[in-house]
């Protein structure tokens, strides 16, 4: 509305769209991978939960550290949400 008032020729260029404005500044879309903890919803990188040696048996997997309330007066609602985030899968030489 405003680019009809003013002079057309000095904005013939300009993109109709979003989609096109995105594409002439070269803009794209980066993916990205996160773990969901199923009961809080809290976002985790991949590389956080995974652990650093996963031939180690004794690593347990990782659970969410997210805390809904850490500033609540009442002790009992300053917990850690605890849901195990990871899953030994059982392969044909181990687990992974």
């Amino acid at each position: 509305m405003v680019l009809l008032d003013t002079d057309q020729t000095r904005f013939e260029n300009f993109p109709t769209s979003f989609y096109m404005a995105k594409k002439l500044l070269g803009i794209n879309k980066r993916d990205r991978t996160c773990a969901v903890c199923p009961e809080c919803n809290t976002l985790y990188k991949i590389s956080e939960i995974l652990p650093g040696n996963p031939q180690n048996e004794t690593n347990t997997g990782f659970q969410c550290t997210h805390v809904e309330f850490p500033n609540h007066p009442m002790r009992n609602k300053r917990r850690i949400c605890g849901t195990e985030l990871t899953n030994k899968v059982p392969v044909v030489n181990g687990f992974v």
